[in-house]
């Protein structure tokens, strides 16, 4: 991938933010501030929304996150992450939904970049840093987390164009339908680079591909990773993955397919596909073993319920005792053919025993030497 930051005019100098504008609609870019330190921008870092929020009394946000922004210093929400970094259980939509906070997030995630590999790594460090401070989230899952975010980021991308550029045929048309979540400087690069020709040859391959996608994801708002979790609760031993089954969806869709896939589609990864196979798979096992229960207590069920002395018992019954009788003497036929076959054998070696005492009474009777007068 050769795509370079296309607007670097916007990201030269590192300046201070200033969070005291009274417009509740931002018209100017948020200027680069200066992350050199990660760590200490993530702790000192509060969203102008999540500030603006809270300055007209709000609690609680919805897409804003407020709750997990406003946490007590020091207090982490705890968190699971299955093995391959995905969240689940009682707290994983609470990462889900902050981490989408977080890439569309105008001074951390900008929309003046390209691709996610030409971001600042300060960015990147950042949002991690944020991340831990606010969840119970150990050192080995960042890059599922930041790659998480880079999903996400990817999506909000996909959203604007789709909602307020493709749906407009004029640039002053799509300029004027900014996203308020979007302020005005970062939304006019973005509309000028979906003008270029290489823009637009990049939507058509993307078009092109997911036109081509046999899989079509119909789970909803809800990961491939916590419906399996959940399905797992059930105790279901079919539903537990074996160990060394790596990415058993990639190999189906290819190479050349699955890079394409990945790089033009913001969806499911392979492996989140795999589980989601393997997650139906368990279940139309189960629902199988099910049915045939059924039909092996119907099956009981009638047989209890027929009435021994009916004229279809007693023809059952017949047919039973004659195939028992047919068995037993098939059985009886196989031992009398061994024993003639043993009695041939038996008379076989008499008749041996009987020359070869001949031939020694012959020898004895001429001490020994053979008969001369023959």
């Amino acid at each position: 991938d050769n795509d370079e930051d296309y607007c670097r005019s916007v990201h030269k100098v590192p300046q201070e933010i200033s969070g005291e504008s009274d417009d509740p609609d931002v018209t100017t870019t948020p200027l680069v501030p200066d992350m050199s330190d990660p760590e200490h921008f993530a702790r000192n870092y509060l969203p102008l929304e999540v500030r603006r929020a809270l300055a007209k009394g709000k609690k609680v946000g919805g897409r804003l996150c407020l709750k997990v922004w406003t946490l007590p210093k020091g207090v982490r929400i705890p968190v699971s992450l299955n093995t391959s970094g995905l969240p689940v259980g009682e707290n994983a939509i609470m990462l889900i939904n902050f981490l989408g906070a977080l890439a569309r997030d105008a001074v951390l995630a900008p929309l003046t970049y390209v691709s996610w590999k030409t971001f600042p790594k300060e960015n990147k460090d950042v949002m991690w840093h944020i991340v831990k401070l606010k969840f119970d989230v150990d050192r080995p899952h960042e890059l599922s987390v930041l790659r998480s975010i880079r999903n996400k980021w990817r999506v909000w991308k996909s959203y604007l164009k789709r909602k307020h550029y493709d749906s407009h045929t004029t640039e002053e048309e799509r300029l004027a339908d900014r996203d308020p979540r979007v302020t005005k400087e970062q939304w006019r690069v973005l509309v000028a680079y979906w003008n270029t020709e290489k823009a637009k040859a990049r939507s058509a391959a993307s078009k092109a591909s997911r036109a081509k996608s046999t899989y079509i994801n119909k789970t909803g708002s809800k990961s491939f990773a916590r419906m399996r979790q959940e399905e797992s609760r059930s105790g279901d031993p079919s539903l537990e993955s074996p160990e060394g089954s790596g990415d058993g969806y990639a190999p189906a869709i290819g190479a050349n397919r699955r890079v394409s896939a990945r790089r033009h589609t913001p969806g499911p990864s392979p492996k989140d596909l795999q589980e989601r196979s393997d997650t139906q798979a368990a279940r139309a096992k189960r629902k199988a073993g099910d049915e045939v229960s059924t039909l092996r207590n119907k099956v009981v069920v009638t047989e209890e319920s027929r009435p021994k002395n009916s004229q279809e018992s007693a023809v059952l019954e017949s047919a039973r005792d004659k195939r028992r009788a047919e068995d037993e003497a098939a059985a009886l036929r196989k031992k009398v053919i061994a024993m003639e076959e043993s009695q041939r054998k038996l008379q076989e070696d008499l008749a041996r025993v009987t020359n070869a005492m001949s031939a020694m009474q012959k020898m004895m009777a001429t001490d020994g030497l053979p008969n001369r007068n023959g």
